[in-house]
């Protein structure tokens, strides 16, 4: 049995948002993560185009995600290029621990 369900323009403008607001928050998420992870700011990630697209639809995620990690690593790479002391095999590796790790507490 089919029902017909009645919505004011209102009723529907504020559903379309309420959606919009839950996919930013957990776009946003992800990219916090990286953020808080390769200790920079999301305005400097917001620059890397993978991050920007950072999606909920399968199969767009990881590798929008990967991409995203990757363009961290070159803002690192180029701000850490005159440090000696600076082991980036291990800052990658906890990088890329430590967003996981905040993505799933998410």
């Amino acid at each position: 049995m089919k029902k017909t369900i009645r919505l004011t323009e209102s009723d529907l403008a504020r559903i379309v948002r309420r959606v919009i607001r839950e996919e930013n928050s957990k776009i946003g998420g992800v990219l916090s993560c990286v953020a808080k992870a390769s200790q920079l700011k999301l305005t400097d990630l917001e620059k890397i185009i993978p991050c920007k697209t950072l999606n909920t639809e399968s199969g767009q995620t990881m590798t929008n995600l990967k991409s995203c990690l990757a363009g961290a690593k070159s803002i690192i790479d180029e701000r850490t290029k005159d440090m000696d002391f600076f082991d980036k095999a291990r800052y990658y590796t906890n990088l890329t621990a430590d967003t996981a790790k905040c993505i799933v507490k998410k």
